[in-house]
């Protein structure tokens, strides 16, 4: 996720953003770097209790994955909730990533 495996002080680079859709519901979102090419797979997955994890195109969609040539071999990836943002529950991410 954009860190250095062989530096234990290199942090992943993440964020959490609020994705806006044209009918003005507001989506949480997780934002992170993730390696370019298809030699693993990114399984995106939320919850709302840190115990359930749910994933797949039902819970979660990628709503962008962008190539940035600036050497590093990472792409930036955004994963979205597909359910709208809600002041009374609390959403969590995170990112399996399989071979």
């Amino acid at each position: 996720l954009g860190s250095h495996p062989r530096d234990a002080t290199s942090m992943p680079q993440t964020a959490e953003a609020n994705l806006t859709t044209e009918e003005g519901a507001v989506h949480p979102a997780l934002v992170f770097r993730r390696r370019a090419g298809n030699a693993v797979r990114y399984e995106c997955q939320r919850s709302t209790n840190l115990v359930e994890w749910l994933g797949g195109d039902e819970v979660t969609s990628w709503v962008q994955i962008q190539p940035e040539y600036d050497g590093t071999g990472t792409s930036i990836a955004v994963c979205a909730s597909l359910t709208p943002f809600s002041p009374q529950t609390s959403t969590y991410f995170r990112v399996q990533v399989k071979r």
